[in-house]
């Protein structure tokens, strides 16, 4: 499937979601119930997800195998809605590639993304175990390949992660995306916690993107990449809020050889967090046919 339309959307508390599919992901944060209970969705169908130590351990989702058996319904058309506020990258990874594999002329994807409340970063030691592609779908380029490594790297606001991201990947060439939003706190742990990154890279391989407009986050995503993949093979290594990781998967469909990977973890990010909703929501349109 290829990008047919990639568009800001605007909610309405008044006025109505109407899917075919609505697709949630259930978690210790509060926040992953905001936008069900402030923005009301007239659904055929609701899928729920939630991780269990059985998926921890590397088992197949067994709601996304439901999902991908109900996909076959539809040959002509669906109109999904999936909320990513409190979803893990594998499962959004997992999905999109259902979606983009489903035998479904054109699906109209919109995707929701509730802004958390500031919180700062844990002070546990979250330690760096492996580097690996999201998923087999978006791992970018299936042959061997001279081109060299460019990176990039979408800040979080962790201490050291994309750092060490960087130090690993020893790119010919990088780029660093910096998270804006209404939550202004965050821009300044993120600031502060890549510093030293922050100064390596310069100020002209440095883009400031704002949360709340995935669409011309995708744009700039775009420009980079389109400067990269002639001499390089990109990687994006997408740390930070998710709506940004879920852009960079997005940009897979339009270059396959460009991979999303990430860093598998042990230590304080997997430990259950109840974290609010700040009352922001980033929202878009996507149609893939």
């Amino acid at each position: 499937m290829a990008v047919k339309v990639l568009e800001n959307y605007e909610l309405s508390p008044e006025l109505s979601i109407e899917c075919d599919v609505f697709v949630s992901f259930s978690s210790a944060e509060s926040r992953s119930e905001y936008i069900t209970k402030n923005h009301p969705c007239k659904f055929v169908k609701n899928f729920v997800l939630s991780q269990t130590g059985d998926d921890e351990a590397g088992c197949a989702f067994s709601a996304v195998k439901e999902l991908k058996l109900y996909l076959n319904n539809f040959e002509e058309s669906l109109v999904l809605v999936i909320d990513i506020s409190c979803m893990p990258r594998e499962y959004m990874a997992e999905i999109l590639a259902l979606i983009s594999s489903a035998k479904i002329k054109e699906v109209e994807l919109i995707t929701l993304y509730a802004l958390a409340s500031f919180s700062p970063p844990s002070s546990e030691s979250v330690i760096n175990e492996a580097i690996e592609p999201v998923h087999q779908r978006f791992a970018g380029w299936s042959t061997p390949d001279s081109k060299p490594t460019s990176l990039i790297l979408g800040l979080g606001y962790e201490p050291d992660r994309a750092e060490g991201a960087s130090e690993f990947f020893e790119p010919s060439d990088q780029w660093v995306f910096v998270p804006r939003s209404p939550v202004t706190e965050f821009f300044d742990e993120v600031a502060q916690n890549n510093k030293a990154l922050l100064f390596e890279v310069g100020n002209r391989h440095v883009v400031e993107y704002s949360v709340l407009d995935p669409s011309l986050t995708f744009a700039q995503l775009e420009m980079v990449i389109g400067l990269l993949l002639d001499k390089t093979n990109p990687v994006l290594l997408p740390f930070g809020p998710k709506i940004f990781f879920f852009l960079c998967l997005i940009q897979c469909l339009q270059h396959p050889k460009i991979g999303v990977w990430h860093f598998s973890d042990r230590g304080a990010l997997r430990l259950p967090q109840c974290i609010d909703a700040s009352g922001q929501v980033a929202a878009m349109r996507c149609v893939l046919s």
